[in-house]
């Protein structure tokens, strides 16, 4: 018989404090590039995209947002405006 530990116990929740850090500390001049940044957030399953995927998403959104207003998402055209 074989016993294999269980060494993956719940993952660590994502802790905006450490991602304010992390940009406050690169904005003061530390060495760290925005990719290894990314990598935090994507550690702890917030998102699913990589640094590169994530960058062309969110030039996406812009675009979208500089489109249609300040909505990030264009309404469908098939939806009646709210307001």
């Amino acid at each position: 018989m074989k016993v294999t530990p269980n060494l993956e116990f719940a993952k660590d929740e994502f802790d905006s404090k450490e991602l304010t850090e992390l940009l406050t500390a690169k904005s003061l001049g530390a060495p760290l590039s925005l990719k290894s940044i990314h990598e935090l957030p994507k550690q702890k399953d917030l998102t699913a995209m990589d640094y590169d995927d994530e960058v062309a998403q969110i030039a996406q959104e812009n675009e979208d947002r500089h489109e249609h207003g300040d909505d990030v998402l264009p309404p469908d055209e098939e939806d009646e405006p709210v307001g």
